[in-house]
């Protein structure tokens, strides 16, 4: 049975919310792709990025994903802010802030993918991954995770011409 079997903060960080929705763009990549180094990840990076984004990536390609969309809206709808509900009191404007932001909140965290936790996480789910980039000395960095992840993520950023 795969880590990527289960649906949830696979990657044991410290917050339940970023622990799975990180686990989940992870999962996807492995589970659709299945990366088997630096090269392939690039690959898939290159291929489904939108934009840049000021940290990390913007990957349409987890829009694709049923599981992450429920749990982006359901976690949305935690947040008075972004969770789209109007009243009738509200005027036009108001409402329609109100979905461009329930919008806004849905889509980055179901799309956003920070480049370095991507690639950390992706190393610390895939058995094969982690094999090809061993560690010995463990970090703590939100999750505890072993150096290997650094290597991994250098030789991506090397492939994409990020470096």
């Amino acid at each position: 049975m795969s880590k990527c079997d289960k649906f949830g903060n696979l990657i044991e960080h410290m917050s339940e919310h970023d622990g799975t929705k990180r686990s989940a763009q992870a999962c996807f990549i492995i589970k659709r792709s299945k990366p088997k180094g630096a090269k392939e990840l690039a690959d898939v990076i290159r291929e489904n990025k939108l934009e840049e984004n000021i940290i990390g990536w913007h990957l349409p390609m987890f829009g694709e994903s049923d599981k992450l969309v429920h749990f982006c809206k359901k976690e949305a709808g935690k947040h008075d802010f972004y969770n789209g509900k109007t009243t009738s009191s509200m005027s036009e404007t108001e409402k329609q802030r109100k979905k461009s932001w329930n919008e806004w909140y849905v889509t980055d965290c179901v799309t956003h993918a920070d480049d370095i936790d991507l690639c950390a996480d992706i190393w610390k789910l895939s058995p094969e991954i982690n094999k090809k980039y061993p560690s010995v000395v463990k970090m703590y960095m939100g999750t505890d995770i072993g150096e290997g992840w650094h290597n991994f993520h250098g030789d991506v950023q090397t492939e994409l011409g990020e470096k």
